[in-house]
């Protein structure tokens, strides 16, 4: 099994257009891939950049084909990549969703489960958390104001969790107040808490983590928390 390593994707995005996105995406999976990177997190709504009011007509299903060159690139690499998309539900306002592009070619999604109330009238929140497998370590997944609420990493701890991935848009003012919050979630809960955003990113190890973190400077992410050693059984 190679080493574990997971980044935080720490990219801009054009508003509205996914194919240009897409192609930024594509760039920062290929530089992650250069470190060897098992796990990359987007921030949310990376894909259509985060335009509420533009959501249901950009809205997409998990497996919409301009993903395609996407999933290619996490297989090739043998990666798991989350990025951030509206998701069409049907019948209804769209979910603001994470769509997990797998290792193995798949797609998982992701819908967040605590909308914030100026999300409200354009999104519906989803009721069902997700993890997945990489490496040995469990990941589970966040968007921003998810982790507002301490049950929801509470809920991934439950599960067996070892690592906190939240994609989030925060401008300064609420980076300083979230980063305390996800501090206090990786020592609560011994878990890994990664943050993506598009201009800030932060990766925080709880006590005693066999995941250390390094720094790395580059123009399309930041930060990686790596592993050489096996996950305690």
């Amino acid at each position: 099994m190679r080493d574990f390593k997971i980044a935080a994707a720490q990219v801009a995005s054009i508003r509205g257009n996914i194919d240009v996105n897409i192609a930024t995406h594509a760039a920062a999976i290929h530089s992650a891939a250069e470190h060897e990177v098992s796990v990359l997190i987007f921030p949310e709504l990376s894909l259509t950049g985060y335009e509420p009011d533009l959501a249901a007509a950009l809205a997409i299903v998990d497996t919409d084909s301009r993903l395609a060159p996407l999933r290619t690139l996490a297989e090739q690499h043998r990666m798991e990549v989350v990025v951030g998309a509206p998701l069409r539900n049907v019948g209804g306002l769209p979910a603001l969703g994470a769509i997990v592009l797998t290792a193995e070619g798949t797609t998982r999604s992701y819908r967040k489960m605590h909308v914030g109330s100026t999300e409200r009238p354009y999104f519906l929140s989803g009721n069902e958390p997700l993890v997945f497998n990489a490496s040995g370590q469990t990941v589970g997944l966040g968007i921003c104001a998810d982790s507002s609420q301490v049950s929801h990493p509470q809920a991934y701890a439950d599960r067996g969790a070892s690592i906190y991935a939240v994609g989030v848009f925060l401008n300064a003012e609420w980076y300083e107040t979230d980063v305390p919050r996800h501090a206090s979630h990786a020592t609560r809960f011994r878990m890994l808490v990664v943050m993506a955003g598009l201009e800030r990113s932060r990766i925080m190890r709880p006590p005693e983590s066999p995941l250390s973190n390094r720094r790395r400077s580059a123009t399309t992410w930041s930060g990686v928390a790596h592993s050489s050693t096996p996950p305690a059984e």
